[in-house]
């Protein structure tokens, strides 16, 4: 390859990674209030952090609380690492681990790019799959649809390894709504996550002036049973004079 066409490749390169980067959430906390059919069970903490090289960690935990949590203190931790490439994102180690149960549950994936392969590591247990241009984990995923409504799409899918299996997430955008909640008052992208096995009905509002963000999820069940999740603060990272804050939006 001549230099001029090196340089080219490195240019078109760098300008989709910057367009990709563009189009992702800043460093942001948040905060859901989860409830089962009605009743408050628990309560969910995301957060993502993206540094200038493209790299990000995302972090998802979520626990029992109230009086649920006196007779079954479950928890579930989840984080996700990888990089922001031109074609999208890519996940370098999936961990997710289920503890507060009578069986727990501890899983890594670790994402071999160059072989297209994901080792799974599910309790110590490890094996391979293979894996199509595109693939994302369980927690990325939701950063992956929040970049794509953020650049317009309005009907999108992802390949995404689940539960030692290649699953394919289907999301369209269905409306727009107005909804009041803890942390506000938001306008709102109506999603649906359509799924071919029809066990269950899944709604998302995403919230444009946060970057996408759902600020609630409403799950129904074949038998009915309701979860859902409401966001109850968030808060972005602010480089100021080189210090990080926090600007929080909470009641």
């Amino acid at each position: 390859m001549s230099k001029y066409n090196a340089a080219l490749l490195y240019f078109i390169l760098s300008a989709g990674a910057m367009r990709c980067l563009a189009a992702l959430p800043p460093d942001f906390t948040a905060t859901h209030r989860i409830e089962y059919n009605g009743l408050r069970t628990g309560i969910a903490e995301v957060s993502w952090e993206i540094d200038r090289d493209g790299t990000y960690e995302y972090e998802s935990s979520s626990w029992n609380t109230g009086l649920i949590s006196l007779f079954r203190n479950k928890r579930r931790q989840a984080s996700s690492l990888g990089s922001i490439w031109p074609d999208g994102i890519r996940t370098s180690v999936y961990r997710y681990q289920l503890t507060g149960v009578r069986q727990e549950r501890h899983a890594e994936l670790i994402f071999d790019w160059k072989n297209k392969l994901v080792e799974n590591r599910v309790d110590g247990t490890p094996w391979e799959m293979q894996i199509p241009h595109g693939t994302v984990d369980k927690l990325s995923v939701q950063i992956a649809m929040m970049q794509e409504l953020g650049e317009g799409k309005t009907d999108f899918r992802f390949p995404v390894a689940d539960g030692g299996k290649l699953k394919t997430y289907r999301f369209k955008v269905i409306g727009r709504e107005t909804i009041d909640g803890q942390a506000g008052r938001f306008d709102t992208i109506k999603v649906q996550r359509l799924r071919e096995d029809n066990r269950a009905d899944t709604i998302l509002w995403c919230a444009p002036s946060l970057s996408y963000l759902p600020v609630r999820i409403l799950r129904r069940e074949e038998d009915e049973d309701e979860y859902r999740s409401d966001l109850e603060s968030y808060s972005e990272s602010l480089v100021v004079h080189g210090k990080t804050t926090r600007a929080w939006n909470e009641p």
